[in-house]
């Protein structure tokens, strides 16, 4: 079996892939629509190719391939025509993943199975605005539909700024969802690995301790720790997806109950899963293992303690941004002593020392960003 890994320009997350399969001597193979993608950087990446991933292209794999997207357009693309291909997916099927990928349908789902999550209005025209103006406690968040990583998030936090700025978000991102904005302190990524019967095979729980944007963005410095009851919940509420994959559940602690809370699921490997690696989980590895063999054993130990971060280059941005915005004298003090903290680093999203050229590669790729010369 081989898997196909298809990945895009500064795709540290298909870097991770990569450089797990191939320490564990996993023939793969990584299809990007550019050559300046930054797996392709990777000395670990051979057999690479360059071309459109489309559906012909996927009719044209064999049943002895076995597909490990990295967004989830590519997903639902597979997932909707998996009837006309003989290749394996490496993920949830189609209805799943269209559940998890869309913020509305996931909402209704977790109210339905008792799955702790923000209270949530659901926003199709004006009017909607209109009628829930008397029962809205602020601050609240508008969040579209779908999407990733904070992107597209706005806060209101009073009453008569929230018909202008619905409105317009209403115009720009379509049907959205209103929710309370819950107080938290601390918040968690759990990444989690299922068997085809759904059940949980592999977990390890990651502390995000600094996001980029500072707040609502990814992970980009986090840590492993140990939380059985966000064991527990991520458990039950893949069991009631009958989910098959990979996965990361985003969960935040509510200030006010110091209960968990689902904000999002990833249904694919994610951004901060190089520390789960680090930490003796190699979801990449163990997911081919699974799929290969069948099943696995199920075995919920791991490293705690063990930090990684985005230092290049979004921890650095944070930091600046954090420099930039009106925070307290004092808390930009401790910003730029934490940012400082290397010693405590167990390592790095891109950075390895035994694979350098990655990191000058983003640095490549971002700079053409930057001038618009990107492909």
């Amino acid at each position: 079996m081989r898997p196909i890994i298809t990945t895009n320009t500064d795709d540290h997350i298909g870097l991770a892939v990569i450089r797990s399969l191939a320490k564990n001597n996993i023939d793969f193979q990584v299809v990007s629509k550019s050559k300046n993608t930054l797996g392709r950087y990777s000395r670990y990446c051979r057999n690479k190719t360059t071309g459109c991933f489309d559906l012909d292209f996927f009719s044209k794999l064999s049943k002895d391939d076995v597909v490990f997207p990295m967004i989830e357009d590519t997903m639902i693309l597979l997932g909707k025509n998996k009837a006309k291909l003989q290749c394996q997916l490496g993920f949830s099927d189609y209805q799943t993943i269209l559940k998890t990928r869309d913020k509305s349908l996931l909402v209704h789902h977790a109210v339905d199975h008792n799955i702790p999550c923000p209270r949530t209005f659901f926003i199709t025209q004006p009017e909607d605005i209109k009628e829930l103006i008397p029962v809205i406690d602020y601050p609240v968040v508008l969040k579209p539909s779908r999407g990733a990583g904070g992107k597209g998030i706005m806060f209101v936090d009073s009453l008569d700024k929230l018909p202008g700025l619905a409105d317009k978000f209403l115009k720009r991102n379509g049907p959205f969802l209103l929710q309370e904005k819950i107080p938290f302190t601390r918040k968690y990524t759990v990444g989690a690995l299922c068997n085809y019967e759904h059940e949980l095979r592999r977990v390890c729980v990651i502390e995000e301790l600094r996001n980029y944007p500072v707040e609502t963005g990814q992970a980009c410095y986090v840590e492993t720790v140990h939380e059985p009851d966000l064991v527990k919940f991520t458990e039950k509420l893949l069991k009631s997806l009958d989910f098959f994959g990979v996965a990361d559940i985003d969960i935040v602690i509510d200030d006010r109950d110091g209960k968990p809370k689902l904000m999002e699921i990833n249904p694919r490997f994610w951004g901060s899963m190089q520390v789960a690696i680090n930490a003796g989980v190699d979801f990449p590895c163990l997911l081919y293992r699974m799929i290969d063999e069948g099943d696995i054993e199920k075995s919920l130990d791991y490293n705690t303690g063990v930090r990684c971060r985005y230092l290049l280059f979004n921890d650095l941005f944070r930091l600046i941004r954090f420099m930039q915005g009106r925070y307290p004298s004092r808390d930009k003090r401790k910003a730029i002593r934490d940012f400082l903290r290397f010693r405590e680093d167990g390592g790095y999203y891109v950075y390895s020392s035994d694979d350098l050229r990655p990191l000058f590669g983003l640095a490549y790729i971002k700079m053409l960003k930057k001038l618009g010369l990107s492909e």
